[in-house]
This record gives structure tokens, C-alpha cells and sequence, in this order.
């Protein structure tokens, strides 16, 4: 866990997510070589563990989410009706597969584990439940498949579930504490955004350089799929910076609710 959060500081130093010059200096292709030096050392990290420890979930949970937060660069940076490369592709595209990967062991946890969680553990799924939904809008309003519906409607059923499973410790605490009924509401406007910015970008026909942008993401190691490109995918601010606003606020009495 504490080689996790030093690579994460590490992400942090390399990319410096705060300022817009510093990312505005850096290429899709550098971001991305240097996001592949980063995820060694995670992958490093993971290989020196004990047989059966990653399976802790904590443990897994950790490893997605530094494999996330290092690509989160990814989704800064390109302006209203910009189209991204397929370098940003690749690297959105992985940064939607870790946070999938982290959501799917948080299903998998029972519910009186959640009820134990640190304010950190739900720190660190809403920043994931953020970067899915963004990463999502970019991939799915740019590339119009049947990956990108399936890849749609799996993380609207996640979100329900998280919101239900949120909804229910909400009831099962006795402090007045709203928390948990905050974050279910905030992840069911996530959820109604998500859809709303994928229904407005549906194209109204395919665009003609969709074969082209097909073939170079074949070359990728890692790829969406092979789909048209859409010239009016980003007719839509999936940037704004109001989509982040009040999602990690803290709340008067947190502290009590969970112990660290």
C-alpha cells in the first residue's frame, strides 16, 4: 500500500495535474511513454506481493486506482470539438479499463465490509466513479460501436447498484448523518449526465475518414475497438469544469461515521 501511494506521488510530481502548463507541455505520445514507465513500477509492485494478497480487496482496489489516477492526464487538454489522437485514445481507453476493474471488485464486496470503510475508501471510489464517467463520455460519444453501448449500459448498472448499496448504509446508520445519501444522489446525477452527453452526441451519419481511424487503433496495444470515427463526437463539454464541482466535499460529523 505504501509503494502504491508513492507512485502515486510520483503520477502526481511527473504530470502535475494542477497546472495547465506544465500538461500543456506534454504530447499525447510523452504522456503516454511516461504512463508506461509508471505502470511498470505499479506492475512491479503487484508482481513482488504474496501468492493470494492481491486478491485482498483493498489491495486490488489500490492497484487499479494508481493504474487510473496515472492516466487521468488523459482526459485534460483538448479543447471543445478537438478530436483526439489515438495515442489520447489509448490512453483514455486504459484509464476507462482500470477504473472499470477497481468498480468491478467493489461489487464484489459485501455490503457489511463497505459499511467498514475508511473516509478514504470512499474517497477513493467516488474519484474512480468520476474518471469512469468522464473517460466514458470521451470514448463512447467518439466512437459509436456495440463494445461502446455494452461498455454504456454496464456502467450505468454499476452506478445503480453503488447507488442502492449507498442508499442502504444510509439507512443502516444510526448517526444524522447524510452522507451516504448525498453520494447516492450525486452518483444518480453522474449517471443521468453520462447518459444525457451520450444521447446528445449520437451522429447523424458515419464520418468518412472512419476506416482510416479504425486501422491506426489496431496498431495500439490497446484499443476500444474497431468503429467509425464521429466528426460532432465532442458537439458537447465533457470538460466542464462543473462536473467535478461538490463531488468530494467533505461533510460536518464524516469523521464520526467512518473510522480510520
Amino acid at each position: 500500500m505504501i509503494r502504491t501511494l508513492r507512485i502515486a506521488e510520483e503520477v502526481t510530481y511527473t504530470f502535475d495535474h494542477g497546472s495547465k502548463e506544465k500538461v500543456g507541455e506534454l504530447s499525447d505520445e510523452k504522456i503516454q511513454i511516461l504512463g508506461r514507465a509508471l505502470s511498470r513500477q505499479v506492475d512491479e509492485w503487484k508482481v513482488s506481493l504474496p501468492p493470494g494478497v492481491f486478491n485482498i480487496g483493498r489491495i486490488k482496489r489500490s492497484y487499479y486506482s494508481v493504474r487510473a489516477y496515472m492516466r487521468e492526464v488523459g482526459l485534460y487538454g483538448l479543447l471543445q470539438g478537438q478530436a483526439p489522437s489515438v495515442a489520447r485514445v489509448s490512453i483514455i481507453y486504459d484509464c476507462f479499463n482500470s477504473t472499470m476493474k477497481y468498480l468491478s471488485s467493489v461489487l464484489e464486496c459485501p455490503l457489511d465490509e463497505m459499511a467498514d470503510w475508511t473516509a478514504l475508501d470512499w474517497r477513493s471510489l467516488n474519484f474512480i466513479i468520476m474518471l469512469s464517467t468522464k473517460s466514458s463520455i470521451i470514448l463512447d460519444s467518439a466512437y459509436v460501436s456495440t463494445e461502446a453501448s455494452q461498455r454504456a449500459a454496464w456502467l450505468g448498472k454499476c452506478l445503480d447498484t453503488l447507488c442502492l448499496r449507498a442508499q442502504e448504509l444510509h439507512r443502516l446508520k444510526t448517526e444524522s448523518c447524510s452522507y451516504f445519501q448525498k453520494i447516492s444522489t450525486e452518483w444518480a446525477n453522474m449517471k443521468v449526465y453520462h447518459q444525457n452527453c451520450l444521447q446528445r452526441s449520437l451522429p447523424s451519419s458515419t464520418a468518412a475518414n472512419g476506416a482510416q481511424m479504425s486501422t491506426q487503433l489496431a496498431t495500439q496495444e490497446h484499443q476500444p475497438c474497431h468503429v467509425p470515427y464521429v466528426d460532432n463526437a465532442f458537439d458537447l463539454d465533457p470538460f466542464n469544469e462543473l462536473f467535478w464541482a461538490g463531488f468530494a466535499d467533505s461533510e460536518p460529523g464524516l469523521g464520526g461515521v467512518f473510522p480510520m
